[in-house]
């Protein structure tokens, strides 16, 4: 993830979780809103982050510790941060309040997003080159899919088969040889979306990329790197999470 985010911080707890002055004021009411915003937290980042997701088909658990309750009162909104820039699977929050003295405390989540991904529609040979005709969607949690997945039909067809693979299987980075998109050292556009706004700047890619793919890029305007995915023909994305009051 990029720079932006600075180890993934996020949002601010606000009003909501301090009612009253205190984030444990006796309880259910307290957990209650704190659950609710790092749900919240974590949903918002998520549908920032990839490309079809929508609140309906992302599902978070939050799993608060049993120290919650033994908190002082913090007069000030706590921070929440991210253990590391991915977003789906299981996801160590630490949200800490910065009074003197403060206290920081680490919630567990896990979270999963069900978008529609590419799959075969019947069993077909290595080095085949794939059509239309032989492409499916079928809804997936694509949390643990590690090896990449396509959404978008455009993005594989005419791609070839690196192995013999079997009807219904799902299309990946490591089944299908996809043709770069960017090469090391084109210049691309990098986006940034947020609020509604889409920033664009110039960049230098620093390896090759395929579509779906996160990449190094080079700001050319900073001399900062970035990852950045790759969306289409030299132009790459980077999500943005803002920081709220």
């Amino acid at each position: 993830m990029p720079e932006l985010m600075s180890r993934c911080q996020i949002f601010l707890l606000t009003g909501a979780l301090l009612s009253g002055g205190s984030l444990v004021d006796a309880s259910t009411n307290a957990e209650d809103a704190l659950r609710d915003l790092l749900t919240e937290t974590v949903t918002t980042a998520i549908v920032t982050q990839y490309n079809g997701a929508t609140r309906e088909n992302i599902n978070v658990d939050v799993t608060l510790p049993s120290t919650l309750q033994s908190l002082s009162p913090c007069t000030q909104d706590p921070t929440v941060e991210a253990s590391r820039d991915r977003w789906l699977g299981t996801i160590r929050l630490s949200v800490r309040c910065h009074d003197s003295p403060g206290w920081a405390l680490n919630v567990r989540a896990t979270s999963s997003l069900d978008l529609p991904v590419a799959m075969l529609r019947r069993s077909l040979p290595r080095n085949h080159v794939l059509t239309e005709n032989d492409i499916t969607f079928q809804s997936k949690d694509i949390a643990g899919m590690r090896q990449g997945f396509f959404t978008d039909a455009d993005a594989v067809v005419g791609s070839a088969l690196v192995r013999n693979l079997n009807g219904n299987q799902v299309l990946t980075h490591r089944n299908v040889e996809v043709p770069a998109m960017i090469q090391r050292g084109d210049q691309v556009t990098i986006l940034i979306r947020g609020g509604g706004l889409v920033v664009s700047m110039e960049g230098t890619a620093m390896s090759d990329g395929v579509h779906g793919r996160q990449i190094s890029v080079r700001n050319n305007s900073s001399d900062r790197t970035v990852r950045a995915w790759v969306v289409d023909r030299g132009v790459v994305e980077v999500p943005f999470v803002s920081r709220h009051q």
